[in-house]
């Protein structure tokens, strides 16, 4: 027997609002995403050219709105370089983590955006 009303999904997610995916960033750019809820905590990372995670400057929050500023790769990094961006809801893995730390990869097991791949202008 089906249960009425059928109970809602909660398909709320964190996203990345702009830059979108192929749009083309300068070396520094400013980031902006919507969170669920107010009490959600984000962190973004950048995948660089040595094929590792880095975590970005802090992300500062405007009720459901955050925005964080970002550096995609190096001074020298050539034009038409791609840069995937993910913000992700922290756990207590992260917990002592400051921007500028790499990791290899990015835990398969907590909420994340899609990967936004940006280009570097």
């Amino acid at each position: 027997m089906e249960q009425w009303p059928p109970p809602i999904e909660n398909t709320a997610r964190i996203e990345i609002l702009t830059p979108v995916a192929g749009e083309s960033v300068p070396f520094h750019h400013r980031i902006y995403g919507s969170r669920p809820g107010t009490g959600v905590p984000i962190l973004v990372y950048v995948l660089s050219r040595d094929n590792r995670w880095y975590q970005q400057g802090d992300v500062e929050f405007r009720g459901k709105l955050w925005q964080a500023h970002v550096q995609f790769g190096s001074s020298g990094a050539p034009t038409g370089t791609t840069y995937p961006i993910v913000a992700i809801v922290p756990d207590e893995r992260f917990k002592g983590t400051n921007p500028g730390d790499a990791l290899e990869t990015l835990p398969a097991d907590i909420e994340q955006t899609d990967a936004a791949i940006v280009v570097r202008a």
